[in-house]
């Protein structure tokens, strides 16, 4: 097993190493060639890659997980928006008036920044929507309480008696945040992990590789492209010698 990161730091050394030694023999060839009466005038052989292709083949073994740096667990003003549609639902009324509306609407406001920042920090998803749920429904209770038919309250079975007048009952807050609950669940995403693959544990060896199954395996292509360096020396004003390491 082996650190992917370090695993193609140590193939694009070995390249690099390949050149060094490559240098090595093309300047011992060329106190060869001097030493030569014919070869002395010859071109002295000098290797230069110009591009090197990898093929790689790697199974993950094991991948570092960090938490999302921006993770945004709600879209605030839609959120807001389906949490008052739904009040006007359970109320089954077309629309608040002016001075409960405002109110209800500050109360979402605030209590979606909270339920946001409790997410943000950790807090699972259950608890913090049901604890967003159950403030919404009692402070919608204090400002507008509700006065519903009991038909609203049950499973959708309606008397056949259609024309019979309906009871009246108080909508109770248990109910109110269970619906909230319910509407707003998909309005939440959940916080998903963010997988580091530079620092994933990678089997490379090729005895453990014919072990794994085709879907573990990944097959990395890389290009190492040259670009070389030299050394210029040059007099500065006083005559003195500079040495510089430039591009070639």
């Amino acid at each position: 097993m082996a650190n992917l990161q370090d695993y193609l730091g140590t193939l694009v050394a070995s390249v690099n190493q390949a050149r060094v030694l490559a240098d090595i023999e093309s300047a011992n060839i060329a106190e060869q060639y001097a030493q030569h009466r014919l070869l002395k005038h010859f071109s002295i052989p000098r290797m230069k890659m110009q591009n090197v292709e990898f093929t790689i083949p790697v199974a993950i073994e094991d991948v570092e997980t960090t938490e999302p740096a921006d993770y945004q667990p709600i879209d605030n003003r839609t959120f807001v928006s389906r949490a008052y549609d739904e009040l006007i639902n359970i109320y089954q009324i077309k629309s608040f008036d002016r001075a409960s509306s405002l109110k209800i609407r500050q109360a979402l406001y605030k209590e979606a920044d909270l339920l946001e920042a409790k997410l943000k920090s950790g807090e699972t998803i259950e608890n913090a929507l049901r604890n967003f749920s159950d403030t919404i429904a009692d402070q919608t209770l204090r400002i507008k309480t509700p006065s519903v038919s009991t038909t609203s309250l049950t499973s959708g079975v309606v008397s056949a008696e259609a024309s019979a007048p309906k009871e009246k009952a108080v909508i109770t807050r248990d109910v109110m945040s269970q619906k909230i609950l319910a509407r707003l669940q998909p309005e939440v995403k959940p916080k998903e992990m963010q997988r580091n693959i530079e620092n994933a544990n990678v089997i490379v060896e090729a005895s453990r590789l014919r072990e794994q199954k085709t879907e573990n395996m990944v097959f990395i292509k890389m290009t190492v492209l040259e670009e070389s360096m030299e050394w210029h020396t040059i007099e500065n004003e006083n005559g003195d010698s500079i040495s510089r390491l430039s591009p070639e």
